[in-house]
């Protein structure tokens, strides 16, 4: 049986126990449709990968009316004592059906991705809520999401155990936990403490996936259970179950949970409040969220298109953290002289006005109206001048390969240590920075400035030492320090 033991939330337990019942196959159902007279016993039950099978059998009288056409264009419902499953038709993924020799009638299997218990959007609106996302990477536990939890979930509450966080979003409480059943299924919990509404939840849950997916490289989405009930109204209690999707396990974690000697845990943790912060931050970005999000999926690949993911976040990330006004826009600073030398520009222009094709003319004027402006690189810069991080000059090298990415261009190398290294290398290495430098500034604006994992300079680094047949035991990830423009 799914449960947690010495836990101070008992609710939790309870529906667990509905969880294991649903998905363990045992409980009878009827299969009510709405053709008159076609019902029928069936069972539901989980499957491996995150779907549920629904079994019956259809008589051969009701065969050319329920057929796999009736399924996805109409709703049914399984019936139980004291429960009441909605399918609808967007719920199902496959159907198969085969006929049964000795009884007559067709053996029927419907997968489904997603079910619930209500008629009504209703009864999610001001309820108590509650998530849990389950996820089966065995390589990914609390303790890897980047974030020092300030409080536990244990009956006693001395224990140094510490497993939880709370967030206030929208002066709406939520804690956020993460547990391991007896059964080491394994869960993030995320729990409102007052009513809230349903899509409020939803949107803060999608935040909390993504800062960890940030954080960690685990993007948490391969099923969520929610629970919903409104205070005092035990009749209003209703879940609905939901296949998200395949997590992302990319394993580069920007923010490292392994041991070492001389760098202390918290110097590579977000404290409680900052983690709340970055949520709070995505919250009220969806540009933001959306670019975190990017930047995952960026790290779970390589070549160009890990590059081209990287720039196109970087570029949004930067729009979001400052404002025109902010922002580099002539590469002179006096401006006597640059207004004198744009005159003059457009004076020797002018005399071969009658030469030039009209088009041709405005084309050249509005260019050398432009002459000035700092490159799309050199406007990158800016979010890193505007936070206090200082870059070195090889990390300004790989903001400059933002278009060569963007535009399909060879990478051309740069400095003693980028020369060194095969197109494919390269490639890598300047994706991975491109990564942590835009992770830096969204961190950085979440009060972080601790140290990052520089992925590019680590593969490097133990790579190196595998084609040299040395052993990469002792060679641990490289760190960049938001604060201290250096690798360690």
């Amino acid at each position: 049986m799914t449960r947690i033991d010495d836990t101070i939330f008992a609710d939790d337990n309870a529906f667990f126990n509905l969880m294991d019942i649903i998905e363990g196959g045992k409980e009878k159902f009827i299969l009510a449709t709405e053709i008159q007279g076609a019902c029928f016993p069936a069972k539901i039950s989980a499957n491996n990968d995150g779907t549920f099978d629904m079994a019956f059998t259809v008589p051969e009288n009701f065969s050319e009316k329920v057929s796999s056409e009736f399924f996805f264009t109409h709703h049914c419902v399984l019936a139980t004592k004291g429960m009441n499953i909605l399918v609808q038709n967007k719920d199902i993924s496959h159907f198969k059906q085969q006929i049964v020799c000795k009884e007559g009638g067709y053996e029927t299997n419907l997968t489904l991705v997603s079910f619930r218990t209500d008629l009504s959007n209703k009864l999610w609106s001001n309820s108590k809520q509650v998530a849990f996302c389950s996820y089966s990477e065995e390589d990914f536990s609390a303790s890897k999401t980047g974030v020092n939890f300030d409080f536990t979930t244990l009956t006693d509450q001395n224990t140094s155990w510490r497993n939880a966080v709370k967030l206030e979003i929208d002066n709406k409480l939520l804690i956020l936990y993460f547990e391991k059943t007896n059964n080491k299924r394994k869960y993030m919990i995320l729990k409102s403490q007052k009513e809230v509404n349903h899509d409020f939840f939803l949107k803060v849950l999608e935040c909390v996936r993504s800062a960890i997916g940030l954080l960690s490289g685990y993007y948490i989405a391969d099923s969520v259970w929610y629970m919903s009930m409104q205070p005092h109204k035990n009749e209003s209690l209703t879940f609905r179950y939901e296949k998200l999707g395949l997590s992302i396990y990319n394993h580069h974690p920007l923010l490292d949970s392994s041991p070492y000697k001389d760098c202390s845990e918290n110097e590579r943790k977000l404290s409680s409040s900052q983690f709340e912060k970055l949520v709070l931050l995505f919250y009220n970005s969806q540009e933001l969220r959306r670019s975190a999000q990017i930047l995952i999926q960026a790290s779970n690949i390589s070549g160009l298109s890990k590059g081209s993911l990287a720039a196109v976040a970087l570029e949004t990330i930067k729009s979001k953290i400052i404002d025109g006004k902010e922002e580099k826009s002539s590469l002179i600073s006096d401006k006597a002289i640059r207004s004198q030398f744009r005159y003059d520009l457009l004076k020797v222009l002018k005399k071969f006005k009658d030469r030039f094709d009209k088009n041709l003319y405005k084309r050249l004027e509005s260019k050398l109206g432009q002459i000035d402006q700092p490159s799309n690189a050199e406007r990158l810069e800016a979010p890193f001048e505007s936070l206090g991080i200082q870059l070195t000059s090889d990390e300004l090298y790989c903001l400059s390969c933002r278009n060569s990415f963007l535009h399909g261009l060879t990478i051309k190398p740069q400095g003693e240590l980028y020369q060194l290294l095969s197109q494919t290398e390269l490639a890598n290495i300047i994706s991975n920075r491109l990564i942590m430098l835009t992770t830096m500034l969204i961190l950085k604006k979440c009060g972080y400035t601790g140290k990052v994992v520089d992925w590019g300079y680590t593969e490097i680094v133990k790579w190196r030492a595998v084609y040299s047949m040395k052993s990469i035991k002792g060679y641990g990830n490289a760190f960049r320090d938001i604060i201290k423009p250096n690798v360690v």
